[in-house]
Order: structure tokens, then C-alpha cells, then sequence
């Protein structure tokens, strides 16, 4: 059982977290060059897949096609309409939920601005997508069955923190809209072709703790100037002894008994690592597909479980 709750509160805070970038002066920049009506057809899949003992044990798939529309500009800022054209979810029961949101307009249209480079500032209309996917959690969680009355007891008191993480700005931004994050990733920032960058930032805790620290490591490469198109390849991990810190205050959080000083949490490993890849038109500010791994290792007891969440956005061409 315990194994069961350091993956599942591993995966559903740590995995969704977005992170800062440091700013560093280059020779090719990312800008955005937009103009209003501008419109652009994408496919988006998330793909989540989990391994028990190297044994594949689940294997889901998300799809979406998405309409980005430029609805505004200022010398100052964009402001973009990302609406969410159609839906097929592999999964029952997710794929219920979202039929459900989409009665409803709020979630299929998400209205965020960028600055005037195309670098992500936030959400608009954060307040009626938390509304909706909210209600639609504790919907879902009514409807699921328990064999015995304690584990219906436990099982709400363990998603109490993802609701709550699910009420706030950042935690709708960061949580259930984390595509806007990789598809602004490198705009309003500027990259020398061939030269790795390496350097030290954090993940923001999504309960209040301390940051994790992570180190990146960012590479530009394969340009094609004629056509302003590169490759943009960035590394993420996670420091271990902090990302297991981040657990275990969750599992605090969540009224998980456990002793901090057992030889089965002191002996616990959690390795958190992302492998990202961007084709980019750095003449235009826009991408034309993303390829993004998130990738969670946990040992504990000598068995393991991996899990891999990866996100592929592709420009769909007319």
C-alpha cells in the first residue's frame, strides 16, 4: 500500500510541475512574430505509460486536436485563444470526465496572454476551468466503488491535496494546462547554436515546501537558417533527496501514517528526469512539433516501478 501512495502522489504533484529557465545572451533568438487572426491547427497526445518489475502494466493514450488563435496584440503582449477542437481518451473513465467539461465552455477554450517576445504570462479564464475540473474530480469520485468503507475514507483524504492544488492559478496552469508551457518554452529567449548550456534551478512545490532542485542542461542544434528552423534539446533531473522530501510531505499532507526512520522509506530511491525535444520556426516564434518524456523511477524494497508521461504536440499542415 505504501508503495502504492509514493507513485501516485509522486505522479500526480511532481510530474505536472513546470520549471523556470535561466536567461542567458545568445545569437538566435526566439520571438514571437505574430499578428492578430492568426491561426494554426496542432495535435496534441499525452501518453502515460507505467512499468511494475520492467513488466508494462498500463498503457494510455490522450488525444486532442488544438486550434491557437492570436485574438489580441499590443506592443506589449499577445493574447491567444487555445481551444480545444476535439477529444479521444483510451480511457473510460477520463474520457467520461472530459465529456462532461465540454458540455460546458470553459474548459474547451483557454484564454492566456504571452509578453511581446511570446513568453507565457498566464491564463485568463483560470477561475471557470478550476470550477469545472474540480467539480468533475469529486464527480468522479463519487461514482468510483470501495469494497470496504475505510478505503473510500482514505481514498478521499488522499486526493484532498490534488484538489487543492487544483484551486489555485498556478496549480490549473501548471497541473491541467502544462502544453502551454512546452509549446512558449524557448520564446523570449535567445541560444547559441551548438554550445550546451548547464545550470542549476528549481521545481516550486506545489504544498508549500521547499523548492527541488533540478539541473538542466539545454542544447540548440540541427539549424536550417534559410528556412529559420532549429532543434532545441533540454535536459531536466531532479535532485533525488529533495524529490523525496517533496513526497514525504505530501504523504504527510495527506494523513498517510508512515516513520520517516524505517528502513523502507530510508532506503527508498525517487529519480525524476525529463528528455525534451523542440522543432522550432525561431523566425516565426512557432513550433512544429514537440516531443516531451517525463520519466519516474521508484525503488523501494527491491522492486521497482517506472513511469513515463510524454506529451507530443505536432503541426498539423494544411
Amino acid at each position: 500500500m505504501l508503495k502504492k501512495f509514493l507513485l501516485f502522489i509522486f505522479s500526480a504533484f511532481v510530474l505536472n510541475a513546470t520549471y523556470g529557465q535561466a536567461e542567458i545572451a545568445n545569437t538566435v533568438p526566439f520571438v514571437a512574430y505574430w499578428s492578430v487572426g492568426d491561426t494554426f491547427q496542432f495535435k496534441v497526445r499525452k501518453i502515460s505509460i507505467q512499468w511494475d518489475d520492467d513488466i508494462l502494466v498500463k498503457a494510455d493514450t490522450l488525444y486532442r486536436d488544438v486550434r491557437f488563435k492570436v485574438i489580441d496584440s499590443t506592443a506589449s503582449m499577445y493574447k491567444v485563444e487555445w481551444r480545444y477542437v476535439n477529444e479521444f481518451q483510451d480511457d473510460p473513465l477520463v474520457k467520461n470526465v472530459f465529456n462532461e467539461l465540454t458540455r460546458n465552455n470553459a474548459y474547451t477554450k483557454v484564454i492566456y496572454t504571452t509578453d511581446e517576445m511570446g513568453e507565457f504570462q498566464g491564463v485568463e479564464n483560470w477561475k471557470e476551468i478550476r470550477d469545472d475540473l474540480i467539480g468533475e474530480l469529486k464527480a468522479a469520485m463519487k461514482g468510483k466503488l470501495f469494497k470496504k468503507e475505510h478505503e473510500e475514507a482514505m481514498y478521499k483524504k488522499a486526493m484532498q491535496p490534488i484538489i487543492e492544488a487544483y484551486s489555485t492559478k498556478a496549480g490549473v496552469e501548471e497541473l491541467a494546462l502544462k502544453e502551454l508551457y512546452y509549446f512558449h518554452m524557448p520564446l523570449g529567449y535567445e541560444y547559441t547554436i551548438d554550445e550546451v548550456y548547464e545550470y542549476e534551478d528549481v521545481l516550486p512545490s506545489l504544498i508549500g515546501g521547499e523548492d527541488m532542485r533540478c539541473d538542466y542542461k539545454i542544447t540548440v542544434d540541427n539549424i536550417d537558417r534559410q528556412n529559420g528552423i532549429c532543434r532545441v534539446t533540454e535536459e531536466m533531473k531532479v535532485n533525488p533527496d529533495d524529490s523525496k522530501r517533496e513526497v514525504l510531505s505530501m504523504m504527510e499532507r495527506m494523513g498517510i501514517a508512515y516513520d520517516k526512520f524505517s528502513e523502507e522509506i530510508d532506503g527508498a530511491k525517487l529519480n525524476m528526469e525529463d528528455f525534451n525535444t523542440y522543432i522550432y520556426n525561431f523566425d516565426y516564434g512557432l513550433p512544429i512539433t514537440i516531443n516531451t518524456s517525463r520519466m519516474v523511477d521508484l525503488q523501494i524494497e527491491g522492486e521497482k516501478r517506472r513511469k513515463e508521461e510524454k506529451i507530443i504536440i505536432d503541426l498539423i499542415f494544411d
